[in-house]
């Protein structure tokens, strides 16, 4: 991984970047700057693994629904929080994040934001060197992990793999890819962990 070529790409997309050593260090700078306000999560192992929900929820209001429930309501309040948490699946040296979505609620939240503060907190595992190898990573590596949590037969369950499947149960429907710049001068930052964290 090139780091200094990654931050310098990400920040010409006008994005923020913070490179965290530790699990540790990547939670307190999001805890240090997120205080008194509306905070919504998506789906996430590496925010779970952070435990950031139950420090967030001593001075914030937080949604997120895996802590409370897969409701229309907790995904309207998360999309619509002044503060979104999500992780990406995979991310280009060039600068692109890439994300799969099975029901839509990150990918919304991750593309209509207006006066928003997003926090993209992801491993540095999920580097790769172009766009074209972020893309299969999300697909390949990502999507196959998570998938098989998801109620419902798909042929990633048994395979391990992502079939362009046509199954009513398919929990990889869009890819969203972040690659010019944030829309509606919405504060971006990808906060790098150089942990393994997340799929």
């Amino acid at each position: 991984m090139d780091l200094e070529k990654l931050k310098k790409n990400v920040t010409a997309r006008g994005m923020e970047f913070f490179y965290a050593r530790t699990a540790e260090e990547a939670k307190q700078h999001v805890l240090e700057q997120v205080r008194n306000t509306t905070v919504g999560i998506g789906g996430s192992k590496t925010v779970d693994a952070l435990g950031l929900y139950d420090e967030l929820c001593k001075t914030n209001e937080v949604h997120w629904h895996w802590k409370d429930g897969a409701l229309p309501e907790v995904y309207r309040a998360a999309e619509q929080a002044e503060v979104y948490l999500s992780s990406v699946n995979g991310i280009s040296e060039t600068g692109e994040l890439v994300n799969i979505d099975g029901r839509g609620n990150r990918v919304a939240a991750l593309t209509y934001v207006v006066g928003k503060r997003v926090f993209l907190l992801a491993s540095s595992k999920k580097v790769c060197p172009d766009l074209n190898s972020a893309m299969d990573r999300a697909r390949k590596v990502a999507a196959p992990a998570n998938v098989p949590k998801l109620p419902g037969n798909r042929p990633c369950n048994t395979t391990g793999q992502c079939w362009d499947c046509r199954s009513p149960a398919r929990g990889c429907c869009v890819m969203q890819v972040i690659m010019f710049r944030p829309m509606n001068a919405a504060k971006y930052e990808l906060v790098l962990i150089d942990e393994d964290l997340g799929f």
